[in-house]
């Protein structure tokens, strides 16, 4: 009597998976694989701001040459070169850039408190905090770690996911208006990105409906209050002047 061997089970084939699948997982999946290995602001940011600095830096160096004044050519030339490579590897995607990025802020700033008068020790240490403080955001960031292809852990990634759609324009709104308490330019952008925001809300004609209301309301706000102070500083500066040339004395 011959014994009837059972068939062993197939495995699903991709059809059967992707549908055992909820959709949810799916979209969130293509979320990441959409923003793994692509460059974000943060490091679009470095390069501009090293790029900046080494002009800066350089027109120094040209001159101290011309003036036959090479002291501190050399040293400078030294760090200039190595705050570069450090901000080439981070706007490349280098894994090493993202801890040495921070470890520069340190080492520049301990440089600048010896090399410095004391006088402008307590304006290094705010550059130091905001500096380092923006470096901390971009490490921690779930937008950098896809760009540098880290495993995001999923609450961070569904939370990111969340905020770039529900109303990106209230988030761009909140931070520019507190950059714009360092820097008075970004205070445009966040009164129009929070009129913009606000407006999506208030209309409600957005699919899916949008909110993040308080956050387009916040960068609104902080952008006029800037923009307000301003003026009215450069209104004082304007009458002073104008008093200075009618009386000179």
């Amino acid at each position: 009597m011959s014994q009837v061997v059972p068939s062993p089970e197939l495995p699903q084939n991709d059809s059967e998976a992707n549908a055992s699948r909820p959709p949810e997982a799916d979209a969130l999946e293509l979320f990441r694989l959409t923003h793994l290995g692509k460059r974000d602001g943060w490091a679009e940011a470095v390069a501009l701001l090293t790029a900046a600095v080494d002009l800066i830096s350089a027109s120094w160096i040209l001159g101290a040459v011309a003036r036959s004044n090479n002291a501190g050519v050399i040293p400078l030339s030294a760090v200039l070169l190595g705050v570069t490579g450090v901000a080439a590897g981070f706007y490349m995607g280098r894994p090493w850039a993202r801890h040495a990025l921070l470890i520069t802020l340190a080492v520049l700033t301990l440089i600048g408190w010896v090399k410095w008068s004391e006088d402008a020790r307590p304006l290094l240490l705010m550059a130091f905090l905001f500096f380092t403080g923006c470096a901390l955001f971009a490490h921690r960031s779930a937008r950098n770690q896809l760009f540098f292809q880290r495993d995001v852990p999923r609450p961070a990634l569904e939370r990111y996911r969340a905020r770039q759609q529900d109303n990106p324009m209230a988030h761009h709104a909140w931070r520019y208006g507190l950059a714009a308490l360092i820097t008075p330019l970004f205070a445009p952008l966040a009164v129009f990105c929070g009129a913009w925001a606000l407006r999506l809300v208030v209309e409600g004609k957005a699919r899916p409906p949008v909110g993040r209301a308080g956050l387009a309301f916040g960068g609104l706000v902080l952008g006029s209050a800037v923009l307000a102070l301003w003026y009215f500083r450069g209104l004082e500066l304007y009458i002073a002047l104008t008093s200075l040339l009618r009386d000179p004395r």
